[in-house]
């Protein structure tokens, strides 16, 4: 993952509302630094245990693989022309350890090294609250790659 103990919390807590399920009703994002002054997001479940979903770490655009933002322009150019900026957002580099069954509810583990490239708050000129996040998933694979859309 590339972070350096030790971890200093922010005192930034968030509750996500994104997939709620009755085992697991709350989703927190919680914001840290490394000892490089890196930025990370941890994504946890909370149930009756809690349970990692997630570690972001921020990174620059200059970090992004070439043929990826590629791949993710194109995707916007078949999407939403003219309407998403992806030189402006926020970027994370998602290592991702579980995932919701949409049908069950269940937490269920995604295979070793899954990554995802998430790239956030990106200006957008007609949402609603003018931000749109898009979603890069399983980096780890070879292109092409699914480009996920979710408007603000």
């Amino acid at each position: 993952v590339g972070l350096e103990a030790p971890f200093n919390f922010s005192g930034k807590a968030f509750v996500d509302t994104e997939r709620p399920t009755k085992l697991y009703p709350f989703k927190w994002e919680l914001k840290y630094t490394d000892a490089n002054n890196t930025a990370v997001e941890v994504d946890i479940y909370e149930g009756q245990t809690l349970k990692l979903q997630a570690l972001e770490k921020s990174i620059k655009y200059s970090e992004i693989d070439a043929a990826v933002l590629t791949e993710v322009q194109n995707a916007v150019n078949s999407n939403s022309v003219g309407t998403v900026d992806v030189t402006k957002c926020v970027y994370q580099m998602s290592y991702e350890f579980t995932y919701v069954d949409g049908t069950t509810g269940v937490l269920n583990n995604h295979a070793a090294n899954k990554r995802n490239l998430e790239l956030d708050e990106c200006d957008h000129t007609t949402a609603f609250l003018g931000l749109q996040d898009l979603e890069v998933l399983d980096l780890q694979k070879a292109a092409p790659h699914t480009v996920l859309f979710d408007l603000y």
